[in-house]
């Protein structure tokens, strides 16, 4: 592929409006599909900010394991926080959750 082939497939996937677009329609849908466990969590996740000051996905992963809850995706965790003006992001660390391999995820605060 020459240099300008690879600079035209560059350009035509270079579209931030429709990656985020993409990515809001993909959060609505799983949230959408799993709204129940969704709610549930959201309010979890509040409490335990208001709580604590801030949240991170382990601790949101630990109350459903201990109370036997599980969404229908797995994609629904990547929803929870996905609130606009509702959540802001103060900090990261690796989860400690097996499944999630290390993955370094956000330290969220609840923002009233």
């Amino acid at each position: 592929m020459s240099g300008a082939q690879q600079d035209l497939l560059t350009y035509r996937h270079a579209d931030a409006a429709k990656g985020e677009a993409l990515k809001e329609a993909g959060i609505a849908k799983v949230s959408a599909s799993n709204a129940e466990f969704v709610a549930t969590m959201r309010g979890h996740a509040e409490r335990i900010a208001r709580e604590r000051g801030a949240v991170h996905i382990d601790d949101l992963r630990f109350v459903a394991s201990k109370r036997g809850l599980a969404p229908k995706s797995s994609a629904a965790w990547g929803s929870l926080f996905a609130q606009r003006g509702r959540w802001r992001k103060v900090g990261y660390r690796p989860s400690q959750w097996v499944t999630n391999h290390g993955h370094v995820s956000p330290i969220w605060e609840f923002v009233e």
